[in-house]
């Protein structure tokens, strides 16, 4: 019995080595459960999510943090609740009109090998 049970533990040790698994985590504002083509979608084709998800184990049910994207993509990247970031509605975008301008500081100190559109 005792041989047997050495035997067992032998061969069950031998496993091949164990490698790391890949998370791939896709946050999308406003996606529909069927907005993908693995769910059934026949309107949006997305043949490498659909790719990916044949080919690996997909989470189905999820808890969103919050009604809104903001508070909720501050609770995934911090891992703390949205209250205790003091993010509990969604941040509004930046007008493009106010946005400013920003160029290059000093155009003569570029060189001229990085502007091919450029000829003189």
């Amino acid at each position: 019995m005792r041989i047997f049970f050495i035997f067992f533990l032998f061969i069950f040790s031998c496993n091949k080595k164990n490698t790391p698994h890949n998370l791939v985590f896709i946050i999308v504002d406003d996606l529909g459960w069927k907005d993908v083509g693995y769910m059934g979608s026949d309107f949006y084709e997305t043949p490498n999510i659909d790719k990916l998800s044949h080919n690996s184990t997909v989470f189905n049910s999820a808890y969103s943090a919050s009604p809104v994207c903001s508070p909720t993509r501050a609770s995934i990247m911090t891992g703390k609740h949205h209250v205790r970031v003091n993010i509990t509605d969604w941040i509004p975008g930046v007008d493009p009109k106010n946005r400013y301008l920003t160029g290059p500081e000093d155009i003569h100190q570029l060189p001229l090998r990085k502007l091919p559109l450029l000829k003189y």
